[in-house]
């Protein structure tokens, strides 16, 4: 019987050792496969790969391709997070400009509430001394998208816009989304952005210098369009 229970326990102990072993191997592997992709990720660039992406959705596909269709750049390509100026200006001139954002539907000019790369700050001294209901919408450093500065009673708000879904809606559940950055700005011209809040957009904050701060983030075939 105790010949029996050892031999038991033997096998046992066999049994735990090669799930251990498989089970270190497997992370060894996720580990290798981690580091092979962040070395790849430093050779190319995201935003190389949106650029390729463009390239193949305008000129056809890609040699090799079964299909001759292509679909246009997404923002799944993209990091979680911008982690430069640089990359905030080439994201939004890969995606962003070419869906009209930040312009007027109505006159397709520049918007009069649209503002560049500019901190939370800056914004706050453009609004300061202004009536509740100001605004300005500004290119986010934090997040694929836009913030809206809000001039509040007393303070200013600021309410971040996610464009990860090509559709730009407040961050948080059940939010409307929005196919343009235009029809969001105007829904909420009449709608408020929170139900305890009560922010009615109502006032524009537009440009206080020259150059606009958005300047940078255009291309210089375009600029004269958007001044």
């Amino acid at each position: 019987m105790n010949e029996h229970v050892c031999v038991s326990v033997q096998k046992q102990k066999e049994a735990d050792k090669r799930r251990s072993m498989l089970a270190r191997n497997a992370r060894e592997e996720f580990r290798r496969s981690v580091h092979t992709a962040m070395a790849d990720n430093k050779k190319q660039t995201v935003y190389d790969v949106a650029t390729q992406l463009r390239k193949q959705s305008l000129g056809g596909a890609a040699p090799g391709s079964s299909s001759s269709k292509t679909s246009s750049p997404t923002q799944a390509t993209l990091p979680a997070r911008p982690t430069s100026r640089q990359e905030v200006i080439r994201w939004f001139q890969d995606f962003e400009q070419p869906r009209q954002a930040g312009m007027d539907a109505r006159t397709h000019q520049v918007a009069a509430w649209f503002h560049g790369i500019i901190s939370r700050l800056e914004a706050e001294s453009l609004l300061e001394g202004r009536p509740v209901g100001s605004f300005l919408v500004r290119v986010s450093e934090r997040v694929w998208g836009y913030t809206i500065s809000y001039r509040a009673d007393g303070r200013c708000k600021h309410f971040l816009i996610d464009t990860s879904d090509n559709t730009y809606q407040f961050f948080g559940t059940n939010q409307l989304s929005h196919t343009s950055l235009w029809d969001l700005v105007s829904f909420h011209m009449k709608e408020p952005i929170s139900s305890t809040g009560g922010e009615v957009l109502k006032t524009p904050c537009g440009q206080s210098r020259q150059p606009p701060d958005y300047r940078d983030l255009l291309g210089e075939s375009q600029n004269s369009s958007w001044l």
